[in-house]
């Protein structure tokens, strides 16, 4: 039975020795918080040659599924182990694609090294291909370049591994191994999105969610929060929240008074203002901002929140392209939620004459006292996993 999950990162190896150690072992502590979550013990990781050796594992497959979601991993191989004897290797591969191998189906071998030792991964490749040809000699042939099964075979100074069923991760970086960020969360299709694709970066980001009414807001918190649970699975913490900051009566009224671009405009302002005052260890601030929707219509309309920004802000979709951004949304089983957004019309006047108008509005509703508040009557709200 198989009892090794090998865990690849191939993105560490760009990085300095330092750097990788670093990261490998925030690797295994996000590795032992999954484990410990499906009820595995009595596991052991190791490090060998570029890889994540965890042995004495249950249900194997089920596993190698579970640890290839976990952000900073490339892959994951479920294994059979054997020793380094080339006749061994042959056997379990052998034995591997009898039990895998379905009549008229094709498959290809690949062995590799990550430990010195005297084998050589050809010979492997080649002696464990014609053992199963010989064993399985009803319609199935050898397909070198889009085979339906691969047998992979990772060899080291003592010990092998032999693969049938890989799970492809989310590479990048572990997630926290390059700080905290805020998410700004208006929208429940691509304000998850977003945070995810920092999250790959390594960031944590840590949501806030803004009750707002129409243009910038008008979804309800309940369905936001529901959305953002799809990004709990890569989150290795027992407890992730967001804050929910809304507006007062006053507030509102004032706002629904005046036209939809000046309303978008003083609420994004004010949120800046206000995500600020959340938390002193956040290193910036992730948007969902995207050309040609929720009134991002040019660079100036960027310019107008970033003016009042204290802190870097992270704008992930800028410059996506549609196709990536639906990829994207399918990975993280949110596609289907997506609806298409009226375009926003261009301010009316110059860019200089509305600026005046946002500001006389934010001096009339004395805007950096109105950001303390809501941060002082923000709440928090529990992101369960889904």
């Amino acid at each position: 039975m198989s009892d090794v999950v090998l865990i690849s990162t191939a993105e560490f190896a760009l990085k300095s020795q330092p750097v990788r150690r670093q990261l490998a072992r925030l690797l295994k502590r996000h590795i032992r918080f999954s484990l410990k979550r499906v009820g595995q013990e009595d596991y052991k990781i190791r490090s060998a040659g570029g890889f994540l050796v965890i042995n004495g594992l249950r249900n194997v497959d089920s596993v190698a599924s579970g640890l290839a979601r976990i952000l900073g991993v490339s892959h994951a191989d479920a294994c059979e182990r054997t020793a380094t004897d080339l006749s061994l290797i042959v056997e379990c591969v052998a034995k591997l694609a009898e039990r895998t191998i379905k009549h008229g189906e094709t498959f290809a071998v690949r062995a590799r090294r990550f430990e010195p030792s005297p084998l050589k991964g050809k010979e492997i490749e080649i002696r464990a291909g014609s053992e199963i040809l010989s064993r399985l000699r009803s319609g199935v042939r050898v397909n070198l370049d889009s085979p339906d099964h691969m047998f992979r075979v990772f060899y080291g100074a003592s010990d092998a591994y032999v693969s049938a069923r890989r799970f492809n991760g989310p590479g990048g970086l572990p997630v926290g191994s390059q700080g905290s960020l805020l998410g700004l969360a208006t929208d429940p299709v691509y304000s998850p999105l977003a945070f995810y694709l920092l999250m790959k970066r390594g960031a944590m980001v840590w949501p806030v969610i803004a009750d707002l009414a129409p243009p910038i807001g008008g979804v309800p918190p309940d369905a936001i929060l529901e959305s953002l649970r799809r990004l709990r699975p890569y989150v290795p913490k027992n407890k992730y929240s967001a804050k929910l900051i809304t507006l007062d009566e006053g507030t509102t009224r004032t706002l629904k008074s005046v036209r939809p671009e000046l309303q978008r405009a003083f609420s994004m302002r004010l949120m800046f203002r206000a995500v600020k005052h959340l938390s002193r260890t956040a290193l910036g601030l992730v948007t969902a901002d995207r050309f040609g929707q929720d009134g991002v219509q040019s660079l100036k309309d960027l310019r107008m929140a970033d003016e009042v920004a204290t802190f870097p802000v992270y704008r992930p979709l800028l410059t996506l392209d549609e196709a990536y951004v639906r990829q994207q949304l399918e990975q993280l089983g949110i596609a289907q939620l997506e609806k298409e957004k009226q375009m926003t019309q261009a301010l009316a006047g110059t860019y200089e004459t509305f600026i005046d108008e946002v500001r006389t509005l934010e001096k009339s509703l004395q805007v950096e006292q109105l950001a303390h508040k809501i941060v002082a009557d923000s709440k928090k709200m529990q992101i369960g996993f889904p």
